[in-house]
């Protein structure tokens, strides 16, 4: 007969539902211009894997527009703590 048991396993954090980390590339075109890609690596809890997810993909006249979008588009992203 089998007998089952019931033990508790503590491993550390808690799971992590936000982005482990961006991935930024950055490079400038024969043109001038500047193309910029950011990625996000996600947890799959379900399939205990990771995903990436294009955030975004986009060509610029200057690097400032460039970082801008970088800034905005991770910052979207950064759920809200609340404060007590």
């Amino acid at each position: 007969m089998l007998e089952r048991t019931s033990t508790t396993v503590s491993v550390g954090a808690p799971p992590v539902t936000e982005p482990f980390f961006y991935s930024i590339r950055l490079f400038r075109e024969p043109t001038g211009r500047f193309f910029v890609e950011v990625t996000a690596t996600h947890p799959d809890e379900e399939n205990q894997s990771l995903l990436q997810e294009d955030i975004a993909n986009q060509e610029f006249t200057s690097i400032d527009e460039a970082l801008l979008l970088v800034k905005e588009e991770i910052i979207r992203r950064i759920p809200r703590r609340k404060t007590s």
